[in-house]
Order: structure tokens, then sequence, then C-alpha cells
């Protein structure tokens, strides 16, 4: 929740819970291992599409991973201008020890954007100042010692898709892709998953970014990660 772009973005509750195309979907209840639509009603035809009252359910098996908190919502018509009557339960498991912020970089820049993000909260317009990086750029992160599971944050103007390439300490050169350009909601924000073998091990991680297509740009990045071993082992003794 503490997220600007939502983590999963999708085009319909056909999708949602795995049940195919929408004229289709409501049309057969079906029953399986992780996903179900066991009952629909009132079954009516809009246009080339059915609509139903329907109960759905889904397990994600490999999980959801979040950080501090899960915002789910529906868009309904265009510009959510259509009612809608939902109700839901959900139901995980978390660990004890959550994700938390282990340093930050604010890219100060000569590029300044006022735009909103895509989602829940598309109203809210951002001011932030960043930069366009032609060959390559470096930031430096503290790392506290026994850190794991990093992941790096950006936040970005995706008007235009990007990709580069991220080392670590000088090593790696692993591709970070950002598919999905948006002109309208600009403000993007995507983790990069950092190697293990590369970031653990050293309170100090210098991340070089090494652009591979014009338009890589930054205005904030961040450093996540779970907190250190010693201090989990602490809360165990406890």
């Amino acid at each position: 929740m503490e997220g600007g772009s939502p983590a999963f973005h999708g085009t319909g509750h056909e999708d949602e819970y795995v049940g195919g195309w929408s004229n289709e979907w409501l049309m057969n209840p079906y029953s399986l291992p992780l996903h179900r639509e066991p009952k629909t009603s009132g079954l009516k035809q809009v246009d080339f599409q059915w609509s139903a009252a329907t109960t759905v359910y889904r397990f994600f098996a490999g999980g959801v991973p979040f950080q501090n908190g899960i915002s789910v919502s529906t868009e309904h018509g265009a510009r959510n201008t259509a009612d809608a009557m939902y109700s839901s339960v959900a139901y995980f498991y978390a660990r004890d020890d959550p994700f938390r912020m282990l340093d930050e970089v604010d890219v100060a820049g000569p590029i300044e954007l006022t735009a909103t993000f895509e989602g829940r909260y598309d109203d809210v317009e951002l001011k932030e100042s960043g930069r366009i990086v032609e060959k390559s750029a470096k930031h430096a992160f503290r790392n506290p010692a026994g850190a794991s599971h990093l992941r790096l944050r950006r936040i970005f103007d995706r008007s235009t898709v990007q990709e580069a390439q991220v080392l670590v300490n000088g090593k790696g050169a692993v591709v970070w892709y950002q598919p999905g350009a948006n002109a309208h909601h600009r403000w993007g924000e995507a983790d990069f998953l950092l190697p293990d073998l590369l970031a653990r091990g050293t309170e100090r991680l210098e991340i070089e970014i090494r652009p591979l297509r014009p338009g890589w740009n930054e205005f904030r990045y961040e450093l996540w990660g779970l907190p250190w071993r010693a201090e989990r082992a602490e809360r165990r003794v406890r």
C-alpha cells in the first residue's frame, strides 16, 4: 500500500479468476483446484458480452508479495463511472518481519514532472524533479549488515518503454526491462530484485544504470529489504 503503481493490473474479473474471455466466463460455472466459479444467476446479455451475479474465488499458490499492506480495487466502466455491488473476504499468511526501506536517493535534476499514478489514486497529482540517463548513472546505498531479499524501487516517468543494465558494485549486468508505457498516468513505480550473490555481505551498494534504449529516466530510488538477521534472531530469543 505504500506504493504508487499497481503490482498487478488486469483487464477484467475473468482474467483475475483465470476464467477466460467474458463472453463464455459467466455462462459456464467451473470448479478447478486453485480457482472456482461455483454459481451464476441473472444471466443477461449486454451488447456482445454477458453480465450476471456470481461468486468466485482463487488461491494464489505462489503468494502475492507485499511490504506493508495490500489494496485491491476494481474499475467499473470507463473512468470508473458505472455502478456495481461487491462483497469480499481474503485470507493470507504473512511473515513476522516485514520489508522496510533501508535507504533512498532523491534524484534532483533538470526535468520537472507533475503527473498521476495509474490505479486507485489516479486523481492525486505528484510533482518531482529528475533526469534522463544518457549513458550511465551511479547511486550509492547503505545496506545494513545481514539484510536480505533486497529490491531497488524506482519512481519514473513511464511515458515510454524503458530498458537498462543494472550493475551491483561493478558486477552483474542484469537487465531491468520496464514495459507498459502510459502517456496519460505518467508516474510509474517499479521494483527490481537485486541478486543475493551480488548484494550480500557488503554495507555499501553502488548501483550503476546503463540504458539499453533511449528514454530511461529517474526521479527517486529506494532500497528495500528484510531486516538484518541479527535483529530477527534477537526477536526470536525474546
